[in-house]
């Protein structure tokens, strides 16, 4: 069983904890009469397991973290082209924006405006606000690669 847990997490610690849970939640059913092949039942929740795990990973590791860890003024004058072209993409990807809706995420996102202080600015409700955010991130999101969407949300926080 940890082999095919190794299959798919490809890392024989994790393998073996993962079989491990598997047996610890089998023991700590109270009824275990309706499964009818133990074997077929431990290998599918194995599988169902590693591919869980698999899954957690992806939603804690989206891209590359020494992209993320990176720190964007380096000293290397390659390194800050590198970056003003990455800023110019971006700053391009915001063009794709609906006007308002480049203006409100501006205003939030870059500027870090409040939202309610946005709902002021523009003459509009925070719940406008809000989806105004939504739909540019929603829109960012499918043109933009994973590490510039990372840095629009980095920005937010």
């Amino acid at each position: 069983m940890c082999k095919r847990s190794y299959l798919y997490v490809n890392d024989h610690d994790k393998a073996k904890d993962i079989v491990q849970e598997v047996f610890v939640k089998l023991l700590e059913k109270k009824r275990v009469d309706h499964i009818l092949n133990i074997k077929s039942y431990l290998y599918k929740a194995v599988i169902n397991d590693s591919i869980k795990q698999l899954e957690k990973q992806r939603k804690l590791k989206p891209f590359n973290p020494e992209l993320a860890s990176q720190n964007f003024v380096e000293d290397s004058v390659e390194k800050r082209t590198i970056q003003n072209e990455i800023n110019v993409q971006l700053l391009s990807e915001l063009d794709l924006l609906p006007k308002k809706c480049k203006e409100v995420f501006i205003a939030c996102v870059l500027e870090g405006l409040s939202y309610k202080d946005a709902a002021e600015n523009f003459d509009v409700s925070v719940n406008t606000i809000k989806t105004q955010i939504k739909k540019a991130y929603k829109i960012l999101r499918k043109t933009v690669s994973p590490q510039q969407y990372y840095f629009f949300t980095l920005l937010k926080k």
